[in-house]
């Protein structure tokens, strides 16, 4: 029941922070429990596991960005 926008913020906060993001800190910032954010964390690890990684496999194409390409068009030094 807790708004998208609460979930959106959290990851992003788990994403910038060069250390982890404690429940305490999250539920000072986001104004909700300490319980709560301690499970919206565990859900949020949850969602990046290592078997969901299996869906962004191959070509993505996220706001015009591409990554990857062939080997030939890469420098030498970049080359594996």
């Amino acid at each position: 029941r807790l708004p998208l926008q609460k979930w959106i913020i959290a990851i992003y906060l788990m994403a910038t922070n060069l250390k982890a993001v404690s429940s305490m800190k999250l539920s000072r910032d986001l104004k909700i429990t300490q319980k709560t954010a301690w499970r919206l964390l565990q859900k949020i690890r949850q969602g990046f596991t290592d078997e969901n990684l299996e869906k962004l496999k191959g070509i993505i194409d996220v706001d015009k960005t591409y990554i990857g390409g062939k080997a030939e068009n890469m420098s030498m030094k970049k080359r594996v």
